[in-house]
């Protein structure tokens, strides 16, 4: 091989490695630059000359692409037996329940630069923050309420505490949502989650059967009630016409009385005897002594 041969290929190898800092940023991406190990610049979309490999760098970044992280059980032979399984947590009435959940995100434009920086180890952090929060959120949760899909807005719950602790660490990453895949108590203890889903279901069947029948015994009460009411009005009413005529028949009280007021007195006294000796035999008197005083009381007797 003659030298211009030689020459040829170097030139050729040159300009290979010259063009190794040529990178294509496509759109929906933005480009990191770094040189030498340190970040000097956030590019645009688009075609970027830089150093060549080994002098410089472009970490292209896809802000628009929603990404997909699966945390929490998988059925497996575990290794430690003794330790609480991975997704494996426990609730609010101390049971046991495997979950396992799928996380969306998106990286964060405003903060690119700290993804590229984390990025190795992004997946690994995420994971231990999304079971951190599966064992603080269900904390607070009955294990029937989130096997039977009752707890309402646990996801979202999932979802603002991860973002929260993702924003606490500086992680450069947008929480989509947070989705519950599967939720199962642990194989031993399946049958005894029948059982009590079946005492639960029996319970509920036999208060809806007394609260219906404590409704219908308050309408026939009710009804009752109205019919007796009902009966008793025209004699109410017959009672109350007759006692009216006997008023208007019976002279005034103060009309009737003497005018001297000697025997006006004495008339007064009579009314108020005779009144008295019907009232009193239906009265009862009792003593009670208290530190040696004697008190009379009158009490109402039996009705006659």
């Amino acid at each position: 091989m003659t030298w211009r041969s030689w020459l040829v290929l170097v030139l050729l190898a040159l300009a290979g490695y010259l063009v190794s800092g040529l990178t294509q940023v496509r759109p929906g991406e933005v480009g990191v630059v770094r040189r030498l190990g340190q970040v000097v610049d956030v590019v645009a979309p688009g075609l970027h000359l830089g150093l060549p490999w080994g002098f410089g760098r472009v970490d292209r970044v896809a802000i628009d692409e929603q990404r997909q992280l699966n945390v929490g059980y998988v059925d497996r032979d575990d290794p430690l037996p003794d330790r609480l399984p991975v997704g494996q947590v426990l609730t609010a009435d101390d049971q046991l329940l495997n979950l396992r959940i799928t996380l969306f995100f998106r990286v964060d434009a405003a903060a690119v630069v700290e993804f590229v920086l984390n990025q190795e180890r992004i997946e690994e952090l995420m994971t231990r923050l999304a079971e951190e929060t599966l064992v603080v959120a269900l904390g607070g949760e009955r294990a029937s309420r989130v096997l039977l899909g009752q707890a309402q807005g646990l996801e979202s719950q999932l979802q603002a505490r991860l973002a929260a602790r993702i924003r606490s660490l500086g992680l450069a990453l947008r929480i989509d949502s947070v989705n519950i895949v599967e939720a199962q108590p642990p194989t031993e203890l399946i049958e005894v989650y029948r059982q009590v889903n079946r005492a639960r279901t029996q319970r509920e069947i036999l208060e809806r059967e007394a609260l219906g029948r404590k409704s219908s015994e308050i309408s026939a009460g009710r009804q009752d009630a109205s019919r007796i009411v009902a009966d008793a009005r025209p004699a109410g009413a017959e009672k109350r016409g007759g006692a009216r005529a006997g008023a208007t028949r019976s002279p005034p009280l103060p009309a009737s009385l003497p005018a001297d007021p000697a025997a006006r007195q004495a008339a007064l006294l009579n009314l108020y005897l005779t009144e008295m000796q019907a009232i009193l035999p239906r009265m009862q008197m009792r003593t009670l002594s208290d530190q040696g005083v004697d008190q009379t009381i009158i009490l109402p007797g039996a009705p006659r």
